[in-house]
C-alpha cells in the first residue's frame, strides 16, 4: 500500500508539472518557473524512487524471513 501511494503522488507531481508547464508555455519568465518546477518535481521523484526502493527491499527481507519459517 505504501508503495502505490508513493507511485501514486509520483504520478500526480507528474500531473501537475506537465499542466504547469503547458499553461506557463506563452512567455520565457514563466518557461523559466516551470523548468524549476519540473526540476524540483524531478527531485522529489528521485526522492520517491528512493522510497519506493526501500519499501521493495523490507518487502523482500520480510519474504525471506517467512520463507526461513
Amino acid at each position: 500500500k505504501a508503495q502505490a501511494d508513493a507511485l501514486s503522488q509520483t504520478a500526480t507531481e507528474l500531473a501537475i508539472a506537465i499542466d504547469t508547464v503547458r499553461d506557463w508555455l506563452n512567455t520565457n519568465d514563466r518557461l523559466q518557473l516551470a523548468l524549476g518546477k519540473i526540476q524540483e518535481l524531478e527531485r522529489q521523484l528521485k526522492s520517491q524512487d528512493e522510497v519506493v526502493k526501500r519499501f521493495q527491499q523490507q518487502k523482500l527481507a520480510a519474504n525471506q524471513v517467512h520463507s526461513i519459517d
